[in-house]
Formats: C-alpha cells, sequence, structure tokens
C-alpha cells in the first residue's frame, strides 16, 4: 500500500520518469499493523507535511529506513529507491501531482524524526486512525475534514493513508464508493478547467476538487492544453514558464540539468542531476539520465547488512543506517534485499 492513494495519471507519470535518474524507483509501502509494545508518544500534529530539503540525504534515508522497517507487508523494496522517489517529491516541479501525493510523502519524512517507535510513526502516518477507527470504516471514509483510507477487508489495522483536507481548504465528502477532498460542489459532468491558477475537476456524480497549481514544489501554473494531442483540458503545468513544450521526445541533457517530458503539450520538467552530486549523461544509444558521481556500489544492487547496520546505496555510495536509529535490533536479509528487523 501506498501512504496515500496514487491513482492519480501524474503519479504513475512521475514514477516512471524517475527510472531517468535512478535503476527502479518503487514508491515506499506504507506502514501497517498494529504494534501493541507501546503507547504513542507523538501527536499527529507533529507531521507538518513541508520543509524537506532533498539534499538532506542523511535524513531522507532514515525516513525510507524507518517506514521500511516499520512495515509489516512483505516488500522487496530498497532504501535506496525510496530515497529517490521522495527527492522527486521534495525537489522537482510537480504541481500537477495531487496534493495528497505530496503531502502524504513528506509527512513520512517529519513522522520519522518525530516518533519514538513504530507504533507511533504508524499514528503518525495515520492521522491517529488505528484499528478501532477502521474497525467501523473500512474503504475511503471520512472524519470531520480527513480522507482516511483503511482496509476493505482481513483484520483491521492502522489506516493507510490519512490527509486532512482543511490543510488545502477544502472539506471531505463521501460519495457511493469514496471519499475525496472537495469544494463541495456536486459535479454533473466530466470537466478539467481553470480558475485564474486553480484546476477544477469534476466527475459526473461526484464532486469537485480544486488544485492550486501554485502551491507545491516548484510552483506552476494551470493552463488549458491539448494533451497527447487530444481535446482540450486543463492542466496544472510545471514551473517556471518558457520551458519547450513536450513532443514526446526522450530525456536529454542541458548540462547537467536532465530535462522530460510528463504529457505531450505540457512544458517540459526539468531535474538538476547536480543537486544531488550526480551528473547528466546520455550513454551511446542510451537514454540521458541523471549518473552518480562516484561508483561505490552500484544503482539496484540489493541493501545488505553488516552486523546490526543496514547498508543502501544512495547515489553511487554506500549510506550505513544502524537498526537502533530505527527501533530495531537488527539487521536481516528479507525476500531479496535487507531489513532492519527484530
Amino acid at each position: 500500500m501506498n501512504p496515500v492513494r496514487t491513482a492519480s495519471r501524474g503519479f504513475a507519470v512521475t514514477v516512471a520518469l524517475a527510472g531517468a535518474l535512478c535503476a527502479g524507483c518503487p514508491a515506499p509501502a506504507t506502514p501497517d499493523g498494529g504494534d501493541a509494545a507501546t503507547d504513542a508518544t507523538v501527536s499527529p500534529d507533529a507531521s507538518a507535511d513541508g520543509g524537506v530539503d532533498p539534499r538532506d540525504i542523511a535524513r531522507l534515508t532514515r525516513a525510507c529506513a524507518t517506514l521500511l522497517s516499520c512495515s509489516e507487508e512483505p516488500s522487496n523494496s530498497r532504501v535506496g529507491s525510496c530515497v529517490d522517489v521522495l527527492r522527486l517529491l521534495a525537489d522537482t516541479s510537480l504541481s500537477f501531482v495531487n496534493p495528497q501525493v505530496v503531502s502524504g510523502y513528506l509527512r513520512l519524512v517529519s513522522c520519522a524524526d518525530t516518533a519514538a517507535d513504530c507504533r507511533s510513526f504508524r499514528r503518525c502516518v495515520a492521522l491517529d486512525h488505528g484499528a478501532a477507527w477502521c474497525s467501523a470504516h473500512a474503504g475511503h471514509r471520512c472524519d470531520g475534514t480527513t480522507v482516511v483510507d483503511c482496509a476493505t477487508s482481513g483484520t483491521p489495522t492502522w489506516a493507510t493513508a490519512a490527509f486532512d483536507c482543511a490543510t488545502v481548504g477544502q472539506q471531505c465528502r463521501e460519495t457511493a464508493n469514496d471519499a475525496l477532498c472537495t469544494t463541495g460542489v456536486a459535479c454533473t459532468a466530466n470537466e478539467e478547467r481553470c480558475d485564474g491558477d486553480r484546476l477544477l475537476r469534476c466527475r459526473t456524480g461526484s464532486f469537485q476538487s480544486s488544485t492550486e497549481c501554485g502551491q507545491w514544489p516548484g510552483g506552476g501554473a494551470c493552463l488549458s492544453v491539448s494533451v497527447d494531442g487530444g481535446v482540450t483540458t486543463a492542466r496544472c503545468a510545471p514551473g517556471p514558464a518558457g520551458r519547450p513544450l513536450c513532443t514526446g521526445a526522450s530525456p536529454y541533457c542541458v548540462g547537467d540539468r536532465l530535462r522530460g517530458c510528463l504529457e505531450v503539450g505540457l512544458p517540459e520538467i526539468e531535474f538538476d542531476c547536480a543537486a544531488s552530486g550526480a551528473r547528466c549523461e546520455r550513454p551511446d544509444g542510451g537514454t540521458a539520465r541523471c549518473a552518480p558521481a562516484v561508483s561505490e556500489c552500484g544503482a539496484g544492487v540489493p541493501d545488505r547488512c553488516e552486523g546490526a547496520t543496514l547498508m543502501t546505496c544512495v547515489d553511487g555510495r554506500w549510506r550505513a543506517i544502524p537498526c537502533a536509529s530505527v527501533w530495531r535490533s537488527r539487521c536481516a536479509v528479507v525476500g531479496t534485499t535487507a531489513r532492519c528487523t527484530d
């Protein structure tokens, strides 16, 4: 599961484009399951959604190690792959992405900073919606202004995601099959349009959602465009303005900046490879990518153990995570990669 629902097209494109920056960057799994060891010691209010510096690799690495070690779902995800996804969401002009996706992922970092154990980490991520709440509210439901996602079957556990719609000036409303952040306006037709720099979306039988295109990392604007050669619609376009419109061409380098295409008809998006100590290169016959400046380890190499320390490869360099720092007593190989565990 993901910390927020990732059905939005923008997020899927983001993860696909991430392949140009790293070898395999799957979305990290969200923690779930109850942990009876201790009561939570962290208020959900401690989980601020912003303030994540994409250059703070040590912080992102620990957050991802916490996420994977506290998850009860089997996973072969690498800590380094999780770091790549978090860095993308913190660093790039992803104003087209559902704000729930961005803030949900970045909140993981703050929760890892402030939690005292896995239970309090889960509580922070779920905004205090545990197994008791999910037992009575399976699926996607509203709790006041908060959208809460709980499993629809099996033993109730902590919510897999929670987002307070009030943080983006909206309310939570339930439909027959869903719950969403909305302006409260009922929709009678499918529509996507701009209202200044707000993107308004409607789906028949649902409620209108609103996204401030300039609010998220990198900024942006709402544009009326013909996406992928289809009918004219509206999109949050990445900032800053003035970049060429995407034509479907492969990613390419401009110095140590990687230019790529999200959708045909939208401005190109740009990644600063040098910000993470990498360089932009295009191997003969290959696709342009951000390549690490050092090569202690190869992209995609599994995490490994050195005693009770988890070793993970980020930007071509081995990074050490003492398992005690993520409330675990030992390091062990689980599936095809290592994980901090008890």
